[in-house]
This record gives structure tokens, C-alpha cells and sequence, in this order.
């Protein structure tokens, strides 16, 4: 995409099975461009709505968790170059990792912190995708989301193989 076009978002799913609540993204747009400047997100929290304590109301209420993600990740625009220098910010920044973390798994219990390796490969998804080859030519210190020398990728055994 080029870097001054909009990013594609993944959003959320809704899988009761992995303790993920339903959520739902609503986009602003330019009125003079038509291209998309911003985005909230809203989620509903089943085990207070539905759960087996006297607290549940019976009835799904939908919360605001992120106002704008432009503000949230500092981001200036809502563009690829945008999110592509939120990612490299967010290598070295763990406050804006943890802003990022914590509002991607909101509704889903973390069994783990996401540290260190994790966070570059998470980086790495956001910055180049989930192509494999790009991944794993950022995952392996490339700096970028270019296909390096193919031979360094083949000592990568513990992330599956390449031509999968």
C-alpha cells in the first residue's frame, strides 16, 4: 500500500472459547478527501453482562476503549507511514507497547507477558504484515519488511518453514 493510503486494520473477532468479547471499530473519514482519518474502537464485556455473579446486568453494554487511535499511538495521521513509525517507536518505547498490548488484548486473559522477542515480532506483524518472507526478514534484523539473503532464513527452525 502506499504510505500515504490508509492502514488496513485487523479487527477483532468474537471468540467466546478464547474469553474475547464482542468489539467493533467505527472509522472517520475526511469529508473533503473521503479517505479514513481515524478509528475508535467499542467492546462489550460478556462475563459482566452475562457472567454467574450477582453484579451481571443481564444486558450487553458497549464501552468505549479507544477514542482515537491517532492519539493513542501519537500518530499524526491515520496512514501506513503513520503506523510504520508507530512500530519503530514502539520498539524502544514500552509505555507506547504497553498502550498498544493492552488495548489489543483487552477482553482476552494474558497468561504472558509480551516481552523482548515477542514485542519485535509483534512489531514486525505490524510493520510488514503477515506475508511470511517479509515477516521473517524483519523478525531476523533486517530493519525493514525486504526479503533479505534467503540463506539466513533457513536457520529460522523454530518458526516453521518458509515455503509453508
Amino acid at each position: 500500500m502506499p504510505s500515504g493510503s490508509a492502514p488496513l486494520m485487523l479487527q477483532g473477532a468474537i471468540a467466546p472459547g478464547y474469553c474475547m468479547n464482542p468489539n467493533f471499530s467505527i472509522v472517520k473519514y475526511d469529508g473533503s478527501t473521503k479517505a479514513p482519518s481515524d478509528m475508535s474502537k467499542y467492546f462489550g464485556d460478556v462475563k459482566e453482562a452475562f457472567g454467574t455473579d450477582s453484579r451481571s446486568r443481564g444486558e450487553l453494554t458497549w464501552n468505549e476503549e479507544v477514542k482515537s487511535v491517532v492519539d493513542l499511538f501519537g500518530m499524526e495521521h491515520f496512514t501506513n507511514d503513520e503506523v510504520l513509525g508507530f512500530a519503530n517507536r514502539a520498539l524502544d518505547d514500552k509505555s507506547l507497547w504497553n498502550s498498544y498490548w493492552n488495548t489489543y488484548t483487552k477482553g482476552r486473559a494474558q497468561e504472558t507477558d509480551c516481552l523482548d522477542e515477542c514485542v519485535h515480532q509483534e512489531v514486525c506483524v505490524i510493520a510488514c504484515g503477515t506475508r511470511r518472507e517479509k515477516w521473517y526478514s524483519c523478525v531476523i534484523g533486517y530493519g525493514d519488511c525486504t526479503v533479505g539473503n534467503d540463506s539466513y532464513l533457513g536457520d529460522l527452525s523454530n518458526l516453521g518453514d518458509i515455503t509453508d
